[in-house]
């Protein structure tokens, strides 16, 4: 069901609930500021968008990619990405909570200033992206990848009980400082 309300400050708020959008090519589309609740996302592809302020809760994306979109102060509650891209993307100041996003790929992406919590990121893929001033709390990061990351330089990303175990392991909680530990070790032995 898609609800259209008028808002003083900020024009038409757009709500759209259980709705299944599937095999779309969504491109050049002004998506500011609308709230999905309990929708599905299938086989999409958002290119050239701007979804900034957009509000997602409980929402699946299957085999979705985000190309050259902006997603700015977006926020994602409670949602699953199964096999999802962001490329060439902006995710500054992008809320992300309690979601799943098994074998997803951050590539050549921004999420400055963005907070992640209660993330399951494993099998991820980041490749080039930057976490200037982002806040990381209570994820999971089992077997991911990575090429570059820049956790900041004025303002360093917040690491706070990162788990790198697999679901049949013992878990092993580490904080900030081990973790950018390893990743200054692999850098040595890289020859980076």
């Amino acid at each position: 069901m898609a609800i259209v309300k008028k808002h003083k400050k900020t024009g038409n708020q757009i709500d759209l609930n259980n709705i299944k959008f599937i095999n779309e090519k969504i491109e050049s589309r002004l998506l500011q500021s609308v709230i999905f609740e309990n929708s599905e996302f299938n086989e999409i592809i958002f290119k050239d968008c701007d979804l900034t302020g957009s509000v997602f809760f409980g929402c699946k994306f299957i085999n979705c990619s985000f190309s050259e979109s902006v997603l700015n102060k977006c926020e994602f509650h409670d949602c699953a990405f199964t096999k999802a891209d962001f490329k060439n993307s902006q995710l500054v100041k992008t809320e992300m909570n309690n979601c799943k996003l098994p074998f997803l790929t951050f590539s050549k992406c921004n999420l400055d200033w963005s907070f992640l919590n209660n993330y399951d990121l494993r099998e991820v893929h980041f490749d080039d992206i930057s976490l200037e001033g982002a806040i990381i709390v209570d994820c999971k990061l089992f077997n991911t990848k990575s090429n570059i990351i820049n956790f900041g330089e004025k303002h360093l990303a917040k690491i706070v009980n990162i788990d790198f175990s697999s679901e049949l392991n013992k878990s092993r909680v580490i904080h900030k400082n081990e973790f950018l530990e390893l990743i200054k070790w692999k850098k040595e032995n890289n020859g980076i």
